[in-house]
């Protein structure tokens, strides 16, 4: 039987709604009159979702904007929590969500290697020996003396995408920022991610709406819809009813 590398039970994410929210008289006088502090509106980026992944697993995630898909992954990361429920996780997670996670736009490309690397737990001597690694695969050689700051999108996005896969975590989790940046990049990226995913004691789950990167590394997809799971299945089967159901709504 294989092990749980991630699980979510019964979670439940909320946020309040954003910008200055000017409650009405009505609700003034509601909570005048019933004794109760008026509480800012709210709203469930997930709301009461299970699921597990198994370790060796590649699983996708796909779904409409807002769906709650890239909160699942910051939850996987640690970088937000549920209301309710429960996450666990069984072994480190790294992951690529936004472009500028676990960066100083200060510090240089190098200082940005150990710095993010240390933020996950790994020694100067461990970081010593990838390095060469994450500067050979992002292109980056010649800019790695520069600030963040100075770097394109594109830029960021390698060098993070880089850092993240030779830190060799028990789960990887990618979301939609590998569309960041050069066609050439982003081939290079899937090539390997392909065989990054043969690996059967490596489990990643990767968020995406390119569907086309979906089918050729996941085994399975969730689909999510309004913080919730719409379905959860083999990979062509559940992408077929996705892709009518996207097409409903344009009709």
């Amino acid at each position: 039987m294989k092990k749980i590398a991630l699980s979510f039970n019964k979670v439940t994410k909320k946020y309040f709604k954003g910008g200055h929210y000017q409650p009405t008289l009505r609700e003034w006088a509601g909570a005048i009159f019933t004794g109760k502090s008026f509480q800012r509106p709210q709203f469930k980026a997930l709301n009461q979702i299970s699921f597990a992944v198994q370790k060796g697993e590649v699983v996708g995630i796909v779904g409409s904007n807002g769906a709650g898909k890239s909160t699942i992954l910051k939850m996987a990361l640690k970088i937000t929590f549920p209301n309710e429920g429960s996450v666990t996780i069984n072994g480190t997670a790294t992951g690529l969500l936004e472009l500028n996670t676990g960066f100083h736009p200060e510090l240089t490309g190098n200082e940005n290697v150990y710095l993010y690397g240390s933020i996950l737990g790994l020694s100067k001597e461990r970081l010593d020996l990838i390095y060469p690694h994450v500067v050979k695969f992002s292109g980056l050689k010649g800019f790695m003396d520069m600030p963040i700051k100075h770097y394109s999108s594109g830029m960021l996005a390698r060098l993070g995408f880089s850092i993240a896969i030779h830190v060799e975590p028990d789960i990887l989790l990618i979301d939609e920022i590998l569309s960041v940046g050069d066609l050439a990049f982003q081939e290079k990226c899937m090539k390997f991610m392909k065989n990054y995913c043969r690996n059967p004691n490596h489990t990643v789950v990767f968020v995406s709406h390119l569907l086309e990167n979906i089918r050729a590394i996941c085994t399975r997809v969730i689909w999510m819809e309004h913080g919730k799971v719409v379905e959860s299945g083999k990979t062509n089967e559940v992408l077929k009813r996705y892709i009518k159901f996207q097409r409903g709504k344009n009709e």
